[in-house]
C-alpha cells in the first residue's frame, strides 16, 4: 500500500474507534511503514510478533533472540514500548524451552517494553501445550462462520475464564467467505456444499457475505477482531457491515460449522 493510503486508513480507523493494530516482524516492511506513518500521540494498541525461533537454539539463545526481536521491532515502529508481543509460532512456547521462554516474555513486561505477552495459535492442541508452561495475557486465534472449533469445544469460554484477552483472526477465512465461486481456487471444488450452505444462509437472512461473516464474530467473547485491508474504502465497508443491525442468532450459524482442517486451516491448503 502507498504510505499516503496507509495514513488515510489509520486516520479513518482512529476516527471510528478502531484501536488495535496487528503487525509482525514477518510481515514484510509493515512495522517500518507503521513507524513512519503513525503520529506521536496516537491511541492505537499495537501488537507485534516474534518470528518462529530456530529449533537448534538452546534456551539461552532463544531468550536472547526474543529480546533482540522485540528491540528491533520497537526500533522499526519508532516506539519505546508496545501493547502486546506474541510468539508467532505457538510451538516455541511448548516443550523443554517453553518455561524458560515464558520467563523471557515476562522479563519484557517487567522491563516495560510490552504490556501483554502471548501467542498466536491455530487450534486447541497448541493452546493445551502453551498452558502447560504459562497462562498468556493475550492469544490470537482463528475463528469464522466455518471454523467454529474453538467456540464449540469451549476454548473461547475457557480463555475468557482465565482472563486471557483474545483477538480473533481469519474471520473471512483468508477471503474465501467473500469470494465469488468463479474466483475460488479449484482446490476448494469439493467443498461446494459448504459454500452453497453459506450462500443460502446469506439469502435467508438478507445479508451480504461480509455482513454474514462479521455477524458471526460479533457473537464471540473476544476483545478484538483482526481484519486486513488494502485501502480505506475497504475499511469503510467493513465498519458499515460490522454496525449492521440484522445479525442472525449464534444458533443459526451452527449449520455452517465445518471441522475439516483441509478447509478451515489455511496452513493445510494445497494450492498448486
Amino acid at each position: 500500500m502507498p504510505r499516503q493510503e496507509v495514513a488515510s486508513v489509520l486516520a479513518y480507523a482512529e476516527s471510528t474507534g478502531v484501536d488495535v493494530l496487528d503487525t509482525a516482524a514477518a510481515y514484510g516492511d509493515s512495522e517500518s511503514v507503521l513507524g513512519s506513518v503513525l503520529w506521536p500521540d496516537h491511541h492505537f494498541r499495537v501488537v507485534t510478533k516474534i518470528p518462529a525461533l530456530d529449533p537448534a537454539l538452546d534456551s539461552i539463545q532463544c531468550i536472547s533472540a526474543v529480546h533482540e526481536s522485540l528491540y528491533s521491532s520497537l526500533k522499526r515502529l519508532r516506539m519505546k514500548s508496545i501493547y502486546g508481543v506474541l510468539l508467532h509460532r505457538a510451538a516455541d512456547a511448548a516443550g523443554a524451552n517453553g518455561a524458560r521462554l515464558s520467563k523471557a516474555l515476562q522479563e519484557l513486561k517487567h522491563e516495560g517494553l510490552a504490556q501483554k505477552i502471548g501467542v498466536s495459535v491455530y487450534g486447541a492442541e497448541e493452546l493445551e501445550e502453551v498452558l502447560e508452561n504459562f497462562v498468556p495475557d493475550l492469544v490470537q486465534l482463528p475463528s469464522n462462520a466455518f471454523d467454529q472449533r474453538l467456540l464449540r469445544n469451549g476454548w473461547l469460554a475457557r480463555l475468557a475464564a482465565l482472563g486471557v484477552e483474545t483477538h480473533v483472526r481469519s474471520v473471512f477465512l483468508q477471503g474465501l467467505l467473500l469470494m465469488p465461486a468463479s474466483q475460488r481456487h479449484s482446490a476448494f471444488g469439493h467443498y461446494r456444499n459448504e459454500f452453497d450452505r453459506f450462500d443460502r444462509f446469506c439469502n435467508e437472512y438478507n445479508l451480504t457475505p461480509l455482513e454474514a461473516a462479521l455477524g458471526y464474530v460479533r457473537h464471540l467473547p473476544g476483545e478484538a477482531t483482526i481484519v486486513g485491508v488494502t485501502k480505506r474504502a475497504e475499511l469503510e465497508e467493513i465498519v458499515r457491515a460490522m454496525e449492521a443491525g440484522n445479525v442472525p442468532p449464534l444458533e443459526a450459524y451452527a449449520a455452517l460449522a465445518c471441522d475439516d482442517v483441509g478447509l478451515v486451516n489455511p496452513s493445510m491448503w494445497r494450492l498448486q
